[in-house]
């Protein structure tokens, strides 16, 4: 399909005691057709995740992010939104208001205790509406990111970014579990510098395993590895130091709807 630009949508999904601008999220056309992969063992810095938090080069809690038309039934939010401390409310996380940043109101991890369907991977299960027109605003897929630390970093100084120069990044997933198969997976990666309204940074994974090469994100992926407009931005290596958000998307398209069933981000290695 066409390619078409892309604009940040604002959300916050931190942790409900960081009151940080949490959660990035992009849209644009659904790119090439991604495999299962597989491939030779990637050797490098490895990110796995236990109960929903990071370990190795990145340690920050992990969370999802949608958009207004899209749905998940997994993870849930495990509380009463008027309660934090009420754990036995479970209930299906929601997509926060796309006009503000810092709003508190339904979101989970705002307002609880993002509860992952496996202790050892990121899990999501949900629906990606077919998108009516060119309405990616509303209907942009489904998320599934973590911080770089915990406190999230921010620019003033709370928190932890990545910081160290990697040349490129690895994720073992399972896009198989996405019917039909043919939409875009992307890597999405944020600066601490970013604000809310900025794109992220990404690149389309081709298979699991696939090595990306870090300066060949931009916030246009959905066009080529490198810019080709004047309001795209290129990922450099002095960027990387200050990467504070990492994440993978299930992009939606104008061709097919998409059902998202335990669709997992296994683990995450950083290559020098």
């Amino acid at each position: 399909m066409n390619a078409r630009n892309s604009t940040i949508i604002k959300s916050s999904f931190a942790l409900a005691s960081f009151a940080i601008c949490g959660a990035f999220a992009m849209f644009g056309a659904a790119g090439v057709g991604c495999g299962s992969g597989g491939g030779a063992p990637v050797v490098g810095d490895e990110v796995t995740f236990k109960d929903g938090k990071a370990q190795g080069p990145l340690t920050g809690y992990a969370y999802i992010a949608l958009g207004i038309q899209n749905t998940e039934t997994s993870p849930l939010c495990e509380d009463d939104p008027n309660d934090p401390n009420d754990v036995a409310n479970p209930r299906p996380i929601t997509a926060p208001d796309p006009n503000t940043c810092d709003k508190v109101g339904a979101t989970c991890p705002t307002t609880g205790r993002t509860v992952w369907n496996s202790t050892s991977a990121l899990c999501i299960t949900g629906t990606i509406p077919k998108v009516q027109g060119t309405d990616y605003t509303d209907d942009w897929g489904l998320q599934i990111a973590m911080n770089s630390s915990t406190p999230p970093a921010d620019s003033s100084g709370n928190g932890h970014t990545l910081g160290t120069t990697y040349s490129t990044i690895t994720y073992d997933i399972t896009p198989e579990a996405i019917t039909p198969t043919n939409t875009a997976i992307r890597a999405i990666i944020h600066l601490v510098s970013q604000e809310c309204y900025a794109n992220p940074y990404c690149a389309t994974i081709p298979a699991s395993g696939a090595v990306l090469t870090l300066t060949d994100f931009n916030t246009e992926c959905w066009t080529s590895t490198k810019c080709t407009t004047a309001t795209c931005l290129q990922l450099g290596a002095a960027d990387v130091p200050n990467i504070d958000k990492v994440g993978v998307q299930i992009s939606s398209d104008t061709a097919n709807p998409y059902i998202v069933t335990n669709f997992c981000l296994n683990s995450i290695t950083f290559g020098k």
